[in-house]
């Protein structure tokens, strides 16, 4: 264990494995649940598997200028773009827990930049208040096991669609083991 932080939202664990790994893990109900993984020894990786299917996603919009990123966790999904894509894609982030952006900036190498900003609020919040259409909107925000129910629902999922510029494109971390899954499918 190499720091563990309790914040309003999550009891936050950061570990390192034998390999030199980090992980952040969240604890929720007495149980544990690795969200993020990091290989300071190579800062380029994605070492888990589902974050490099995200990246997909960059196919399918018309065009690619700006992508918007629901939960952050250790932030390897925008570090991982911000780094390859560079200056072509402007990317913001959007994380419920204050204290998992500072854990994702002090163990996990994210750094905010003029082309990759983060923002401390609830997702579905964030795009109420905000007008601003992107491209590609990628949302992987979890509770222990399972996406939060507001972020599973059809009027989150119109909003999601309103703040899409023509041609643009969903991509959604869902695990075939959580609850609502079939829900969240459908």
């Amino acid at each position: 264990l190499v720091e563990m932080k309790e914040s309003k939202y999550n009891s936050i664990f950061i570990h390192r494995y034998p390999d030199g790994t980090l992980g952040m893990i969240f604890g929720v109900n007495r149980q544990r649940f690795l969200e993020s993984l990091y290989d300071p020894a190579d800062p380029k990786s994605l070492p888990v598997v589902y974050t490099r299917y995200m990246t997909v996603a960059l196919a399918y919009p018309a065009t690619l200028a700006s992508a918007l990123e629901i939960g952050l966790g250790g932030g390897r999904t925008a570090s991982y773009l911000n780094r390859h894509m560079g200056a072509s894609l402007d990317i913001t982030c959007v994380e419920l827990d204050p204290e998992v952006i500072a854990m994702a900036k002090k163990y996990f190498g994210v750094v905010e930049n003029a082309n990759m900003r983060i923002a401390a609020k609830d997702g579905r919040l964030y795009l109420r208040e905000n007008e601003k259409k992107y491209d590609l909107v990628m949302i992987d925000a979890y509770r222990g096991t399972f996406v939060p129910f507001h972020l599973l629902t059809k009027e989150f999922f119109t909003l999601v669609k309103q703040r899409l510029n023509p041609g643009g494109a969903v991509a959604q971390n869902i695990s075939p083991g959580p609850m609502l899954y079939d829900s969240a499918i459908a």
